[in-house]
């Protein structure tokens, strides 16, 4: 593999490859993040995403391309034999903690607004809408998250993004 265009080259080798790992990763601006990380037997070698900065909270969608580059990558370093782990999602103990924290604010949350809702206003209402726009993408961070391996010669749908065709 080599760098991007204005970037200094590296080149990784795909038989040094030792694990595969893609995610939904998400964040405020980007809500249909997707990476791909690859390691070495020592460490994390190289990731990329499905969107590329062009601006302050703008990102240019690079689905179409990363699905494909990402497909090409897992068939050759499967063609190249064992040695390899295909994983889906986050670490366990990741996916544990963050879907705990979730569920804990939803109660405390849920218990907060039976409380203080006489005293708390029109300031739940803003909050409320906030939560609301962000909890759809943290359940579908959950659901996709979830760790586990997959089979190279048939990778999940829900670690790419959707391509409009």
């Amino acid at each position: 593999m080599r760098g991007v265009e204005g970037m200094p080259e590296f080149s990784v080798s795909l038989k040094s490859i030792t694990q595969i790992r893609l995610q939904y990763a998400p964040t405020r601006f980007q809500p249909f993040r997707y990476v791909c990380r690859m390691s070495d037997s020592r460490r994390e070698c190289a990731a990329f995403q499905n969107e590329h900065f062009s601006g302050f909270a703008s990102f240019e969608d690079r689905s179409g391309s990363y699905r494909e580059l990402v497909l090409a990558l897992i068939r050759r370093r499967a063609a190249l034999g064992p040695g390899c782990r295909y994983l889906g999602g986050t670490s366990l103990a990741n996916w544990l903690l963050q879907s705990s924290i979730m569920m804990g604010s939803l109660v405390i949350l849920a218990a907060a607004l039976f409380y203080f809702w006489s005293s708390a206003g029109w300031m739940t209402v803003v909050k409320l809408v906030i939560i609301g726009w962000m909890l759809p993408i943290g359940f579908r961070w959950v659901v996709k998250n979830k760790p586990g391996e997959f089979d190279p010669s048939a990778v999940p749908d829900h670690l790419l993004p959707r391509v409009d065709v």
